[in-house]
């Protein structure tokens, strides 16, 4: 212990108040967020193929920085597998990236063959693990409820 003053009443008050924040600190309680959502600490939502996600692109969801959000899905792949990434939204204009550990972008696109503002990716996947599937506004284009599929295609024989 040190002393970071001289006189023996001053030094308890201050050794008090530090003890006071240090308790504060190791004590107070982390929110529990639900299991649809993302919290100020990266921690993507964990989806399995053939599902579909029916969730909402809010404000609290990640910032763009190009004016919209985004929100991220993990995903195990296997080398191999061909995938369908399907994002759907009556709401805002969507888009939709396939992104690798490492953070390349393996596939993206922002509309769908059929047109409109609905986006649709495919996939080879070349190594297994983990993958992130981001929905994400195009732009500055807002938020609201989507829904997203990734859907493992059978091989053509």
């Amino acid at each position: 212990m040190f002393r970071l003053f001289n006189s023996g009443k001053l030094d308890k008050v201050v050794l008090f108040w530090m003890g006071l924040t240090s308790a504060l600190v190791t004590f107070y309680p982390t929110p529990s967020y639900g299991q649809n959502s993302q919290n100020s600490f990266y921690n993507p939502i964990p989806i399995t193929a053939n599902t579909t996600v029916d969730d909402r692109l809010t404000v609290g969801d990640m910032p763009t920085g190009e004016g919209g959000f985004a929100r991220d899905y993990r995903i195990n792949l296997q080398a191999g597998d061909q995938v369908s990434i399907d994002l759907r939204s009556d709401e805002f204009d969507t888009m939709v990236m396939l992104i690798g550990d490492d953070g390349t972008t393996i596939v993206a696109n922002d509309d769908s063959t059929e047109g409109g503002t609905n986006s649709l990716a495919f996939a080879r996947i070349t190594e297994s693990g983990d993958y992130i599937v981001r929905v994400r506004t195009y732009a500055a284009t807002g938020g609201g409820a989507f829904s997203l599929a990734v859907t493992r295609l059978k091989p053509v024989p």
